[in-house]
């Protein structure tokens, strides 16, 4: 194909007339419908799993079922030993849709004239009910670092305990803007999965919190 034959097919679909005319529209996604928060408050036990690490990447977490989103955001970030740097969202379960599907607002949509539902106004047990449910984070849209919570028990929430512990878990966080999740499977392999990517703790990589032995971070709860 000429450089001419190119340069058509590429206005003709950026105009829609290679669809006959028709511009190409990306699908409306259903609207998110929220069930009122439960009377009482639960501690949920999570799994947070960084999607298609190898070897997994994950955390077991213990959260306050009144967090809204945007703290989960925070002990997600502080779990995991993200630095926060680039932008995020929530996506609802139970399946995982991606791009176009329905999300949760964060600051920097509303700012850019967005309407939806706000990621502060959504506690963690509106999204999550019971044993199984998942909720979707991605944080960093150029690398694409997809990450699901799953429930795996629920109990009454103590009163004097922290809003969020991390439990366990197993291996660093990845670096930031090396590429993304197989750009960083390449970079283990080609490493050949030493210690300091085997196992996360605090003498493995600054900012990784969570150990495989005990608990090493808390969050004390907030007002």
């Amino acid at each position: 194909m000429s450089k001419e034959e190119l340069d058509a097919f590429a206005t003709a679909f950026v105009s829609g007339t290679l669809f006959g005319g028709r511009s190409f529209e990306p699908p409306e996604p259903d609207p998110i419908v929220l069930p009122v928060p439960p009377a009482g408050v639960s501690t949920y036990r999570l799994r947070l799993d960084l999607d298609d690490a190898r070897p997994p990447v994950w955390r077991r977490l213990e959260v306050r079922g009144d967090l809204t989103l945007d703290r989960v955001h925070d002990v997600i970030q502080v779990a995991m030993g993200w630095m926060d740097s680039h932008l995020h969202s929530f996506r609802p379960g139970p399946e995982k849709l991606g791009w176009p599907g329905p999300r949760f607002l964060n600051d920097f949509d509303v700012s850019e004239g967005e309407e939806g539902i706000h990621e502060a106004t959504v506690r963690l047990d509106q999204v999550l009910q019971g044993k199984g449910d998942r909720l979707f984070y991605v944080y960093d849209f150029g690398d694409d670092w997809a990450h699901t919570l799953k429930v795996e028990a629920l109990r009454p929430a103590d009163e004097d305990e922290p809003s969020a512990t991390c439990l366990t878990g197993r291996r660093a966080c990845p670096l930031e803007d090396v590429g993304g999740v197989w750009s960083h499977n390449e970079l283990v392999e080609a490493l050949g999965g030493g210690p300091g990517l085997r196992r996360c703790g605090r003498t493995t990589r600054a900012g990784c919190r969570p150990t495989t032995t005990r608990p090493s971070s808390r969050w004390a709860r907030r007002t």
